[in-house]
């Protein structure tokens, strides 16, 4: 069985570093600014079913993140402590 050695770990988790690094600057750009809470309308209908109006795509998919996290809400927190164990 082979067991890595410190040198092994040291090159592992500067590389891993390095990669991290390089796609956190890639994701940065000056394109990808924080959405604003104005600049989303979360409207439901009647039967409960969301309806995100926006300007930009970005701001649609943050959107509809967010009323899904708002209609899953009660499993999301049973999961949570289901994961505790409470």
């Amino acid at each position: 069985m082979w067991y890595p050695n410190l040198t092994h770990l040291r090159n592992l988790s500067a590389i891993s570093l390095a990669i991290t690094a390089l796609m956190t600057a890639a994701c940065t750009t000056e394109a990808s600014k924080p959405i604003k809470p104005k600049e989303v309308t979360i409207h439901r209908d009647e039967y409960g079913v969301p309806h995100v109006v926006a300007k930009t795509s970005d701001a649609v998919m943050f959107g509809a993140g967010y009323a899904l996290a708002q209609d899953r809400l009660a499993s999301m927190e049973l999961s949570r402590r289901s994961a505790v164990g409470r």
